[in-house]
């Protein structure tokens, strides 16, 4: 495809732009020939704020000002990136279909109604180009080699044995950990004060842990299994909860409604997340996608250099 001179370009949309009155003051920077405005940027951080904000209806002030700041901060990195996306987008001959916008807009459109007619306008406008990029992207992407080796196949399986061997040791030394403080407990510690000594996890110096009806603790059935048959005052073994193991004292039990309700105290330890398992088939696809990824980075940052970037 015949790509048209940068410098011709940048000219004629700097003429373009004094011929409607634009202000050489508004404009930030112009990156072959597309120009990125003080006013474009402004419209475009306010329409996603107001997004995220009706989304996000508890987000505080504070959050809101530092979410704005990054959006503000990243602006003319944006902007470049998306330009070399979308001039790669024109070079390939790919297009974004009418169906495709609107299928990217409703991942964000579910507020379209609360928004103006001019906001409705640019959310369409930035589905369209998030379209382009992404379409860029793979059909770019799909081209680039990704070869890989047997030796880099056999080192990315050691090193993924190497992993599981240390989540192993890490998972044995919790349950050391949480055996130990429930044997202490056993012995005739006290148990919030084996939960000041042992316990992890963000409850501090407190092992109140707070009360559940029995449908709450599905996600930890060798908890649930043990509630039955505690007495006020028992404590439980080492148990897996659902984000680690846990050591609870059952404070009581409420019968009056249609279930058992559990007032508890707990211990808590954390456990490490499982080491992925995968194939050698898997795990060559791994490698591939990852490298695939690193040549697109790297081939979309030359094609940033490469750009003709004039700041008025």
């Amino acid at each position: 495809m015949r790509s048209f001179p940068r410098i011709r370009v940048i000219s004629a949309t700097v003429l373009l732009l004094l011929a409607l009155g634009c202000q050489r003051k508004d404009v930030i920077l112009i990156a072959d020939g597309r120009v990125f405005t003080a006013e474009g940027r402004d419209c475009e951080i306010s329409l996603r704020m107001r997004l995220f904000g009706m989304s996000h209806p508890s987000a505080g002030a504070e959050e809101l000002s530092a979410r704005r700041k990054m959006l503000l901060d990243s602006s003319e990195e944006y902007f470049l990136s998306e330009t070399a996306s979308l001039q790669a987008a024109r070079e390939l001959g790919v297009s974004a279909s009418e169906e495709e916008v609107a299928a990217h807009m409703r991942s964000f459109a579910r507020f379209a109604d609360k928004l103006s007619e001019m906001d409705r306008v640019l959310m369409k406008d930035i589905a369209r180009r998030e379209v382009l990029c992404a379409k860029a992207a793979k059909t770019i992407g799909d081209s680039l080699s990704a070869e890989v080796t047997e030796g880099e196949l056999n080192e990315a399986s050691r090193r993924l044995s190497k992993y599981a061997e240390a989540v192993a040791e890490a998972s044995a030394a919790a349950w050391v950990k949480a055996t130990n403080a429930w044997q202490a407990v056993c012995s005739g510690m006290d148990f919030a004060v084996a939960a000041k000594t042992y316990s992890e996890g963000s409850d501090g110096d407190s092992c109140e842990w707070g009360t559940f009806p029995a449908a709450a603790l599905s996600d930890s059935p060798a908890l649930l299994s043990l509630l039955p048959n505690l007495k006020e005052g028992d404590v439980t073994p080492p148990v897996e909860g659902d984000n680690g193991i846990v050591v609870v004292r059952l404070k009581g039990v409420d019968k009056s409604g249609d279930g058992p309700v559990y007032s508890m105290d707990r211990m808590f330890f954390m456990l490490p997340e499982d080491a992925p398992t995968m194939s050698r088939g898997e795990l060559a696809q791994h490698l591939a996608a990852d490298k695939r990824s690193k040549a697109l980075a790297e081939a979309m940052r030359e094609r940033r250099a490469a750009m003709k970037v004039v700041r008025p």
